[in-house]
């Protein structure tokens, strides 16, 4: 099977054009956001400074970790990766 060319012609940095975030104290579920599928970016602001390990305890299948907008880190559920 052969497929036509794709020709991209714009782009978007993903982060600009991020909808208005939900508040929470917690991390929200995909069925909370009425997320059916695909990627939810969670933020939070940490002090500078700190030494540790950042542990994820209920993945449920793929996260990216990033600092300052760079990506730093990945974890995969299918590996049992927490940290």
């Amino acid at each position: 099977m052969q497929l036509p060319q794709i020709r991209f012609e714009t782009s978007a940095d993903l982060l600009n054009v991020l909808p208005t975030p939900k508040p929470s104290p917690s991390p929200m579920t995909f069925e909370a956001l009425n997320q059916a599928y695909g990627f939810v970016l969670y933020r939070t602001k940490q002090q500078g400074g700190r030494k540790g390990v950042l542990k994820i305890k209920e993945l449920r299948d793929y996260g990216v970790v990033m600092i300052n907008g760079k990506k730093v880190g990945a974890l995969d559920r299918r590996f049992k990766e927490d940290s």
